[in-house]
């Protein structure tokens, strides 16, 4: 643990460097994109991404780097994530007053749409390697 809290970006990025032509394709083919700042494509939706969305961007993935099915999680992953721009109860925006005082946002402002920021958000991601090309989302019904 000692030696792991020593590491820092240098050494990431010399271990990059090395990777980016080891001999594990996928470790390789990672660490080159990285490297040249190829990131994945991302696409974010509110609607999660359907069966057939998926099974069409593996099947492109598959095709165009010929990977197995158990490589495919290296090449093409999903997230969902969720946020909220505010939380009253677990993370209250104070305000100090001209008097001195500290009120709560909630009290001290006349926003009305602090209930907006409060609503709960919830997106879904999907990465891909840039080399399909962009993948069009069909609209949800």
């Amino acid at each position: 643990m000692d030696w792991f809290t020593l590491l820092d970006d240098t050494d990431i990025m010399s271990a990059i460097k090395t990777w980016a032509h080891h001999e594990d394709s996928i470790l390789r083919m990672m660490c080159q994109k990285l490297m040249s700042r190829e990131l994945y494509r991302t696409i974010m939706s509110n609607m999660p991404f359907s069966k057939e969305l998926m099974d069409e961007v593996y099947r492109r993935v598959k095709e165009y780097f010929q990977v197995s099915d158990d490589e495919l999680q290296y090449y093409v992953f999903t997230q969902e994530i969720q946020n909220s721009a505010y939380d009253s109860h677990n993370d209250p925006i104070k305000i100090l007053m001209k008097t001195g005082e500290i009120s709560d946002i909630a009290e001290a402002s006349d926003l009305s749409n602090l209930e907006a920021l409060a609503k709960k958000v919830q997106k879904f991601v999907l990465c891909y390697p840039k080399e399909l090309g962009y993948i069009a989302i069909p609209a949800k019904k």
